[in-house]
């Protein structure tokens, strides 16, 4: 009975260990020197803004550049933050000569990406 069970058993749980382990999305895929050099270029640019000093933690990656906001849980005035992103990425393609990766505001609240 027991070699029954594992006969069936490790043909189910072992695809299953298998998917947890397989990489899935941005966190897992490697961060070169662009990535890094975009995710200084987005600190450089929040240290210039006074409302921003030490209430934020930009988080680089392969496909996203992240900034987590700590406080305010929304932006004021979303349709304002979503033009400053999109200047903030023409600014990095000038800068970089390349189209730099999608800028990630994550809020407490509400995720905003450009």
């Amino acid at each position: 009975m027991k070699k029954i069970i594992n006969c069936i058993a490790l043909p189910v749980i072992l695809p299953v260990l298998m998917l947890g382990c397989a990489p899935v999305g941005d966190s897992l895929a490697p961060i070169g020197k662009n990535d890094l050099d975009e995710a200084d270029y987005m600190r450089r640019v929040l240290a210039n803004d006074l409302d921003a000093k030490g209430n934020y933690e930009v988080i680089p990656g392969s496909d996203v550049t992240t900034v987590k906001i700590m406080k305010p849980n929304t932006p004021l005035d979303e349709r304002s933050l979503r033009l400053s992103m999109r200047s903030i990425k023409a600014a990095m393609r000038d800068s970089f000569d390349r189209e730099p990766n999608k800028l990630r505001f994550e809020f407490r609240d509400v995720t905003i990406e450009e």
